[in-house]
């Protein structure tokens, strides 16, 4: 089973987010903003229990940004495939190394299918 972690400071969104995933027989985590997760993030690494397989944020959240939690993750050196679905894309997404971009708003089907595809594309 695939274990996604999605950051998103939208409680219905997340609650909807996390429904559609776990609904395709993924484990999905949630955090409210950037700062938490990152939080989840480096606790997972850091506790030897299996780390995620995916990360999933908005941008525009308090505490820390989708930019910011993003830079982060790649300056540490962890290695996950990272979509950003946000209402702001930043002119800067394209250079930082997403696996997938989303607009919102998001059809939920529209997520799970570029889930599944940034999984295949990791698995070849």
């Amino acid at each position: 089973t695939k274990r996604i972690l999605v950051v998103d400071d939208d409680s219905w969104l997340r609650q909807i987010i996390s429904m559609s995933l776990t609904a395709e027989g993924y484990e999905v985590d949630t955090a409210e903003d950037g700062a938490q997760g990152w939080d989840s993030l480096t606790r997972m690494d850091v506790s030897n229990t299996r780390g995620y397989d995916l990360l999933v944020t908005d941008n525009n959240m308090p505490n820390l940004s989708g930019v910011g939690l993003i830079r982060k993750v790649h300056s540490s050196g962890l290695d996950l495939p990272i979509i950003l679905a946000s209402g702001n894309v930043p002119e800067i997404a394209e250079n930082l190394g997403l696996s997938a971009i989303i607009s919102k708003p998001f059809r939920p089907c529209t997520l799970v299918r570029a889930v599944r595809q940034v999984f295949e594309n990791n698995a070849k």
